[in-house]
């Protein structure tokens, strides 16, 4: 018994199958190739620093009117959980806020 691949009935199927084999190889040769090296793009320049919040004063910052104009205010972000679904942890969040508003009262600030 011959394969079926060598069979005089199947020469078009082993002709397809040679091509196929010889563009396979075709394609993994040209794939070992060496590439041309890109050129890498020069770094960025770097933005400039923001300036700090604690010892500068912009435009775009609250700024109580009880303040000198050449005092800069101290600044605290307070994140709590206000749009919680558990009705007792938003109750904290308020009770928490109300107290960080009272110790800021009470600092004279």
């Amino acid at each position: 018994m011959s394969s079926p691949l060598l069979n005089s009935h199947n020469r078009p199927l082993k002709q397809a199958f040679g091509r196929l084999c010889a563009i396979a190889a075709c394609v993994m040769i040209g794939a070992c190739a060496n590439q041309p090296a890109q050129k890498a793009l020069p770094p960025a320049p770097e933005p400039p620093p923001a300036p700090h919040q604690l010892t500068t004063e912009a435009p775009n910052f609250v700024k109580l009117p009880n303040l000198p104009a050449a005092a800069t205010p101290i600044r605290v972000g307070v994140i709590l959980p206000f749009d919680n679904s558990n009705a007792s942890v938003r109750a904290l969040a308020k009770s928490m806020m109300q107290a960080a508003e009272l110790a800021l009262y009470d600092s004279g600030n």
